[in-house]
């Protein structure tokens, strides 16, 4: 019998099941603390608290007629979104989550998301009502959508709540995908895949009844949702969470919060883990205590060596080990996580020839070989959860043998269902048998080896999907929102890719210009235009951008872009550009925080931008000689996560809480200032 902190789990059919166990076994036990700004706590949840809110809820959704259908859930970081969630779950909602689109944005990604869902419901709390219904307004389609506040139903409606029927094969929520442009792909995740998931998790990490959870990973992505929110559940651990948001602005409240709570889980994509080397000051690491830390996860984007040896050297000394830190590998197509290591061991670093690595040959190397790169284990299949990873050449499906580059393939419980309404594309990546095997496999898209001991390293991908900053992003939604940035571009004619900047990737467009402008263009007004559209629709930085006569782009004899080609040219000086541009290397230091002593004349528009201009530069890799004080400053790069330590520095100048959303509402270096010296 396999029981974990009083709760049997090996016999449970749903999630609903779950948390009725947790409730009835442990109702005083804490489950969720939300910390506003990362260190205030603003809420607090028990089991039986939880329990009893999730009822409620499911049963206004019953009253309402939402059984069986699915709802979009647009939700601030908090527990309003985490009894939604669950009561979705109670309720048989099929719950999608979703960043909240902010103020001036388009919904056209949520439109998509929603038609291939066939929902017509929008669930959301109090404090965002208001600003959805304008924001449909704005944007013609209010009336489109039920629009449910969720957090002004009374407990007392617990009562009503009827239990659903839900098996291990039910659907518990879609996990979309897709960028704004794409076709929304909806991931259909089973209440039996949740449950496999979760004890994989639990055997990889070693999870028992002394874990503690903290997280700022975001709610609607798959690892801040399983790995944190709903693992914790699982467990029945104890959560403190924080936004994304507290994090960027201010990473050091993350490793406070570990150290403050005694958390023994936590974890983040690559860039998080580099983010604090860069950012946090000694001042920020005096008193920290990480000597609980046991499992640093770190995983959603390639794992660098250089970062966990940065990480390792920075923090040992607030009592880091150096087995807490814990790279691991896994997809939404599978749930959550797919291979993990050892608990007790350090990361597994090798060096391989890189040159040989490009043409998928693994060759092992000496660190000071000229051609060594250093790969990062990323753990290995789980023998006693029914798992299995194996290479596959993706052309002829033949399994290959250790040491061979080829696709990852998984199979196991953890396995979805498929994309919602897309048999052929589920049927391609979801049932995928290698030759002269019965059993059938999921496909990663990730390119990668398995050494003579089992260790899974990621080498690279089929799927030409970029992952900057932890998301993934679809490369025809960057082409697409590029091109239609500027008329000079053409439809159809770009490739977006990305490539390895100082241990991070970058984004890089090539882009035909249509005939009529091949010998008469403003480049920098075309890089303006894309760079602004790109962090319109994705918060993403352009790092270069190469302009190219109709017809050179590279193409398969279909018309199918080759980015992969793309790519290879563009590094090689191969695309004959008619011009080109990127962020030139930074020639000053990076910009370093508010001084406690700083001061200036608030009320003053003209000194307060000046003060804005110079930040900005020391943020920004590259500007213009003149900052256009009416231009949007994403005009220029400044960038989602950027942002957010520009928003920490006001408030730290002002000495008053300024909202995350500030830099969105007033976008330009006027508006931006006056605002400041209004409220001075």
């Amino acid at each position: 019998m396999n029981t974990i902190n009083g709760v049997r789990t090996d016999d449970l059919v749903s999630i609903v099941d779950l948390l009725e166990r947790r409730a009835s076994a442990h109702p005083d036990r804490h489950a969720f603390t939300f910390l506003k700004d990362g260190a205030i706590e603003s809420g607090t949840l028990s089991y039986a608290e939880l329990r009893a809110k999730v009822a409620a809820l499911a049963a206004d959704f019953q009253q309402r007629g939402l059984a069986g259908r699915s709802a979009l859930l647009l939700y601030p970081p908090g527990l309003e979104f985490v009894i939604a969630f669950y009561a979705c779950l109670f309720a048989k909602v099929a719950a999608i989550p979703a960043v909240p689109p902010r103020i001036n944005r388009n919904v056209a990604n949520l439109d998509g998301i929603m038609a291939d869902a066939g929902a017509t419901t929008i669930l959301t709390c109090a404090s965002q009502i208001e600003k959805l219904r304008t924001l449909y307004a704005d944007q013609g389609n209010a009336t489109i959508y039920e629009m449910v506040v969720t957090d002004t139903i009374e407990t007392e409606l617990a009562m009503h709540w009827q239990a659903p029927d839900i098996g291990r094969d039910d659907i518990a929520f879609l996990q979309y995908t897709s960028g704004s442009t794409g076709s929304p792909k909806g991931v259909m995740v089973g209440h039996g895949n949740l449950l496999h998931n979760h004890e994989l998790l639990k055997n990889f990490f070693s999870l028992d009844e002394n874990s503690r959870y903290v997280s700022w990973l975001p709610h609607y992505h798959d690892m801040g949702l399983i790995g944190n929110i709903m693992q914790s559940v699982y467990v029945g651990a104890p959560c403190w969470l924080m936004s994304p948001s507290a994090f960027v602005k201010q990473p050091a409240c993350w490793l406070r919060a570990i150290s403050t709570y005694r958390a023994t889980i936590s974890g983040a994509p690559n860039f998080a883990y580099q983010y604090c080397v860069d950012r946090m000051t000694d001042a920020q690491m005096s008193g920290l205590d990480l000597s609980s830390w046991r499992v640093a996860y770190n995983g959603a984007e390639p794992v660098r060596a250089a970062t966990l040896q940065a990480f390792q050297q920075r923090f040992s000394a607030c009592g880091l080990a150096e087995t807490a830190l814990y790279p691991c590998y896994g997809m939404a197509e599978a749930t959550l996580i797919i291979s993990g290591g050892r608990i007790d061991a350090a990361p597994t670093i090798t060096y391989y020839d890189h040159v040989e690595l490009e043409h998928n040959r693994v060759v092992k190397v000496a660190a000071t070989h000229p051609n060594a790169h250093a790969l990062v284990g990323c753990g290995r299949e789980s023998a006693r959860d029914n798992q299995q990873i194996r290479i596959v050449d993706p052309v002829t499906r033949q399994v290959l043998g250790s040491g061979a580059c080829g696709e990852i393939w998984v199979s196991s419980g953890s396995v979805c269902q498929g994309y919602l309404n897309k048999p052929e594309i589920s049927e391609q990546v979801y049932r995928a048998r290698p030759d002269a095997v019965e059993r059938s496999f999921a496909r990663s898209g990730d390119i990668g080896f398995l050494d003579p001991d089992g260790e899974l390293f990621i080498t690279g991908r089929i799927k030409e999907l970029l992952i900057v900053r932890g998301r993934n992003h679809y490369p025809t939604d960057i082409e697409q929102t590029v091109q239609r940035s500027h008329p000079a571009l053409a439809i159809d004619g770009g490739a977006a890719f990305a490539i390895e900047v100082d241990g991070q990737e970058r984004v890089v467009v090539a882009q035909e210009v249509v005939r009529e402008s091949a010998t008469r263009f403003d480049l920098d007004a075309i890089v303006a235009a894309a760079s602004a559209a790109l962090y319109e629709a994705f918060e993403l930085q352009l790092y270069a951008f190469a302009l190219v006569r109709p017809g050179r782009i590279p193409k398969t004899s279909s018309g199918k872009i080759q980015r992969g080609v793309a790519r290879e040219q563009y590094l090689a000086d191969g695309l004959q550009a008619l011009a080109t541009w990127k962020l030139p290397a930074q020639e000053i230091e990076p910009a370093g925080p508010v001084s406690a002593d700083e001061d200036i004349d608030l009320q003053d528009q003209e000194v307060v931008q000046s003060w804005l201009t110079a930040r900005i530069r020391r943020y920004l890799l590259a500007i213009p000689a003149d900052i256009d004080p009416d231009l949007p400053l994403s005009n220029y790069g400044l960038d989602s996560t950027i942002s957010l330590q520009l928003v920490e520095e006001i408030a730290r100048l002002t000495r008053a809480e300024v909202e995350p959303t500030l830099l969105w509402e007033y976008p330009t270096l006027n508006a931006l200032s006056a605002r400041i010296a209004q409220a001075a």
